[in-house]
């Protein structure tokens, strides 16, 4: 993946903890809370990952409050919403009331207009 575009955006951020893809957020001056995050797939990774299935279930989760915004998929790559948070932790999934909730959501039944449910 070629670098060379990214001096023009006005601030970005490149994250390094990926294994295959490039992920850089990208927001104008210091305003944080408009952070658009860009992916760039790595190479080969459609040979693992079901790209359009992946479209699909982000566009599902979003209309379902469990996903950031799609704004646009691009041949490869897609780019999206940056939604404050952190990644759960050993612990936090040993926490029973975290474990409820959790179990909770993920006993809910979402079904998309296109008859797709998860």
């Amino acid at each position: 993946m070629s670098h060379n575009y990214l001096h023009c955006l006005p601030y970005k951020h490149l994250f390094t903890d990926g294994t295959t893809n490039k992920l850089v957020g990208c927001y104008v001056e210091d305003c944080l809370e408009d952070v658009v995050l860009v992916r760039v797939y790595g190479n080969k990774t459609e040979l693992i990952v079901d790209r359009d299935n992946e479209l699909k279930s982000f566009q599902v989760l979003h209309a379902n409050g469990c996903a950031p915004r799609l704004y646009c998929s691009f041949q490869n790559g897609i780019c999206y919403e940056f939604i404050q948070g952190r990644a759960l932790d050993t612990q936090d999934v040993r926490d029973p009331v975290l474990l409820r909730w959790v179990r909770s959501a993920q006993g809910t039944k979402w079904k998309d207009p296109n008859g797709c449910s998860f």
